[in-house]
């Protein structure tokens, strides 16, 4: 059964809090347009430790998907550091 992913955002912001003695950092793993198989979600996720998390409603291209993760994502980490 598929459940839709938080917003990166908020995946960001909730981890930021968990980990208040280090410099929040993050990395990111853009899927391709088709998605993610399952089992490289499973690989991501159960295996690498990723956090599923979306960037909207709407399929981006790869290299739009990296522009808008890289801009959500830093906004989201300068959000966290001035908490």
């Amino acid at each position: 059964e598929y459940t839709t992913p938080p917003p990166a955002r908020e995946v960001v912001v909730a981890r930021c809090g968990k980990q208040s003695d280090v410099a929040p950092l993050a990395i990111v793993a853009i899927g391709p347009e088709r998605g993610w198989t399952d089992g490289e979600a499973t690989v991501f996720v159960n295996e690498c430790g990723f956090k599923s998390a979306m960037l909207g409603s709407s399929t981006l291209r790869v290299d739009t998907a990296v522009m808008t993760g890289l801009a959500v994502i830093s906004a989201a980490l300068d959000e966290c550091k001035s908490e």
